[in-house]
């Protein structure tokens, strides 16, 4: 034995080998190194000590024997051993192999027998060049799949120009462009299906990543520029079978520590990388590793946190506890509200939701933050991504209380109508706090009814260019969802003087008009008054007064109103959609109490309401081109309605709904008047909700000037940009308020009893069977399939398979 080592160049300061029926000892001094013996991939594993000298010149030496340290110890590795030494200290090692009995004539043999085997690393090529194989019926052939995964298949036939067609040891089917190939196991002829599994069990069992370093090393040192998977195959195992191919090529596939691709295709090149390259590489998949196990420790936290009760749920604040946990979250929330604005942020965020075995979408981070007790149970996305301005500023507070406390002077006080002697009506819901419009009527001696629409004067209380009125311009609106209300001005400045409250003086813009029999205005005037107002009503109450005809100025009103309805329907006016009010209570809790109501144009008090609101409007236009004012004056074009419409067949619901559709989008012209087709009108300006929208409000601005004998507050360019801005954050607003409605309409569906039966109307069709349909119960429209001879306009009934509001999913079943 001592001959035979001695035979192996630098190992002249091998001191002594004691030979008996086994090893007994081995006395190794620290300069010398131990046996190169290429392609024996049998490992010593050995503990040596990491304060000797020796060891740190092991660490140094060049394969087949590499000492590494893991853990305060080191491991050896000495081609064609399978022992374990142990007991190694001092200067020079002893180990008894009574920890392992092997004897001289097996070790020998062994050795002898692998070597016989094993081509020279010396015989390898430096270079070796890149085959391109043919592809045949019957190879083996690797490909990556549109979805990243990595598939074994067997080249069955060519499909097309450019692609093959390849089946799997499931039997799928696979058509494969030739571009999707990684790689074709050499040496594989006629393979079949059913033979992949076999072979993967094979070829993963020689798979050990540690076999990679020493032969980096070895062809490192030998000056190899160029290798495929089958040389790395005849250096690792010393032959090449189709098994030991493959798994060299997912050895170097896998880990690119030790050697880079140079070259893809159907035969990957490779080369060993510099030894600086490695070290590199080596720091940083340790800081990787370290990155990996504080993710899983996050991960598990989350795991945890989404099967727990919320009330055992963490603390918000232990998700930020250090940064590693609150760059994640942070993640998270930003692709939940689809604002990773960062490539590094949303890779984190995939990479948790990735772990958690869930979903890339923004809507699976929502579900995520929602099991970690981060967003509510039901929180308003929608809400969360909008520029929408939740809260006021201090400084904002503190203007408003400043108004409250110390007014500006009245400017109009002087030309304010006493009004406090009419009786005037409130008409909005329940919990309105900004109530912005008043209605009173009185009979003139002739005969004639005379209607009062009192606006609240928001104006008297903020002069142009004040704070508040910068807010309100750039808010643009006020919000009303479901779950709060997100008002144009301070609340307690909005609710409090803006308002007209009840039983209080208030500031206002009243707009008289005395209507002709046809329900057409005769007359009318616009003045500031002062207002004094006396019932506050619901639609509820307003709609049971109206019926039991208990109030003599709220029948004048709505027969007035009933006047005006007819005359703006012979005008071509369309019926608006039924309105559906939701409110809901404890928004943040797992099970909220949920009201709906739903109004339309059949309740007295809500077609009253509307009816005096246009009325205004229309009068305020008038008003305005007789001044030659500067106003947002909204139109609408009509459009030509198919005669061959099947969804007008039918009065009612159905063929309102056809001719809403027929109406075009509504534009502004600041200079004069024009149609609007919907209302049935020849000119119109949205005037009676000031303290809700900022179109409005300028407009107060621009009327009480004229009424004064001033110059308007703003000029053609001002209101253009100022109009175009709120315009734009009111369509925001309404579509999240309808996205928040919709929301909570199907969360209310979902609770419903199984099988609850719900009346329905046809709205139209849009296939043969597909029709959409009106929930009467709900004020919601959605798609069914109508299986009964039902046209537009006719009553259906309908249960609820399935809702999910997050999902924005509604499936309906109509019952015969």
């Amino acid at each position: 034995m001592t001959a035979f080592l001695s035979s192996r160049a630098g190992l002249s300061d091998i001191h002594t080998l004691h030979l008996g029926s086994s090893i007994r000892y081995c006395h190794l001094h620290h300069s010398n190194t131990f046996p190169r013996l290429p392609g024996v991939r049998t490992r010593v594993l050995g503990a040596l000590d990491s304060s000797d000298k020796c060891g740190s010149q092991l660490c140094n030496r060049k394969p087949y024997v590499k000492a590494r340290q893991y853990w305060g110890t080191y491991r050896l590795f000495l081609a064609g051993f399978n022992v374990n030494l142990k007991g190694f200290g001092g200067r020079r090692w002893q180990h008894s192999v009574n920890h392992f009995k092997i004897p001289l004539q097996s070790l020998l043999l062994e050795i002898e027998q692998k070597k016989s085997h094993v081509r020279s690393v010396s015989e390898i090529p430096v270079t070796v060049q890149q085959e391109k194989p043919a592809l045949q019926t019957g190879a083996l052939i690797e490909f990556e799949r549109d979805n990243g995964n990595i598939v074994l298949a067997v080249a069955d036939q060519p499909f097309g120009k450019k692609n093959w067609i390849a089946q799997d040891q499931h039997r799928n089917v696979h058509s494969i462009r030739f571009t999707q190939i990684s790689y074709v196991i050499p040496g594989v002829e006629d393979f079949k299906p059913a033979q992949i599994s076999n072979f993967l069990e094979k070829s993963v069992a020689l798979q050990d990543p540690s076999l990679l370093e020493p032969a980096w090393e070895e062809l490192s040192a030998t000056g190899v520029t160029s290798m495929d998977a089958k040389v790395l195959a005849k250096v690792l195992f010393g032959t090449t079978t189709p098994e030991e191919c493959y798994a060299a090529h997912c050895l170097l596939s896998s880990n690119q520590v030790f050697f880079r691709c140079n070259q893809k295709g159907k035969t990957p090149m490779y080369a060993p990388r510099p030894l600086t390259q490695v070290n590199e590489l080596r720091e940083r998949h340790a800081l990787d590793e370290v990155a990996r196990r504080q993710l899983d420790v996050y991960v598990n936290a989350v795991r945890k946190s989404m099967s727990s009760p919320s009330e055992l749920k963490p603390a918000k604040s232990g998700w930020h506890s250090d940064e590693f946990f609150s760059k994640r979250t942070d993640a998270l929330k930003a692709l939940s509200l689809e604002s990773c604005f960062e490539n590094e942020q949303k890779k984190l965020a995939l990479q948790v939701l990735a772990s958690l075995g869930m979903s890339k979408t923004p809507t699976s981070a929502v579900d995520v933050l929602i099991g970690m007790g981060i967003f509510p149970a039901h929180v308003n996305v929608e809400l969360l991504k909008s520029r929408i301005r939740i809260d006021f500023s201090n400084e904002l507070l503190a203007a408003a209380e400043l108004i409250r406390n110390e007014p500006f002077p009245d400017i109009d006080l002087d030309r304010r109508e006493d009004l406090t002697s009419l009786n005037v009506y409130t008409i909005d819901s329940d919990d309105t706090k900004e109530i912005d419009d008043g209605l009173s009527a009185s009979l003139l001696p002739d005969g004639r009814i005379k209607l009062w629409v009192h606006v609240a004067d928001p104006t008297r209380w903020i002069n142009p260019e004040h704070l508040l009125e910068k807010e309100a311009r750039q808010r643009g609106t006020s919000v009303y969802l479901p779950t709060q209300t997100i008002p144009m001005f301070p609340m307690g400045l909005a609710a409090d003087c803006m308002s007209l409250k009840q039983g209080h003086n208030c500031a206002a813009i009243t707009i008289s008009v005395v209507l002709k029999e046809d329900g057409s205005i005769e007359e009318s005037q616009i003045t500031c008054s002062t207002i004094r107002p006396t019932h506050k009503l619901s639609y509820y109450d307003a709609h049971s007064l109206i019926l039991r005809k208990d109030e003599t100025d709220l029948n004048m009103l709505s027969y007035a109103a009933t006047l005006r309805h007819k005359w703006r329907k012979s005008k071509g006016a369309v019926e608006p959609s039924p309105t559906t009010r939701v409110k809901v209570s404890d928004a943040e809790s797992i099970d909220p109490c949920i009201e709906i109501e739903v109004f339309d144009h059949t309740n007295l008090a809500v077609q009253l309401v509307s009816e005096m609101m246009i009325l205004c409007g229309e009068a305020v236009s008038m008003f305005g081109d007789q001044q030659r004012l500067l106003l947002p004056y909204r139109g609408q074009i009509p459009r030509d309605l198919p005669s061959h419409s099947r969804d007008i067949t039918a009065e009612g619901a159905g063929k309102d709904m056809a001719l809403r559709r027929t109406t075009g989008p509504v534009g502004i012209n600041l200079s004069k008047p024009v149609g609007h087709s919907s209302l049935g009108l020849s000119g119109y300006v949205q005037f009676t909700s000031p303290i809700r929208r900022y179109t409005d409000f300028i407009a107060h601005y621009q009327v009480k000037a004229a009424l004064r004998g001033d110059k308007p507050f703003f000029a053609h360019g001002y209101l253009e940009a100022a109009i175009g801005w709120a315009n734009l954050r009111s369509r925001e607003a309404k579509r999240l308020e309808g996205i928040s409605n919709r929301y909570w309409i199907l969360e209310y569906l979902r609770r419903q009893p199984k099988d609850t039966i719900f009346q329905a109307v046809v709205m139209r069709f849009v296939k043969d069977h597909e029709a959409f349909i009106l929930l009467k119960e709900v004020g919601l429209e959605a798609l069914v399939t109508i299986h009964s001879k039902a046209s537009a306009g006719d009553k259906v009934k309908v249960i609820v398979k399935d809702a999910h509001p997050r999902k924005d999913l509604l499936l309906l079943k109509e019952i015969l």
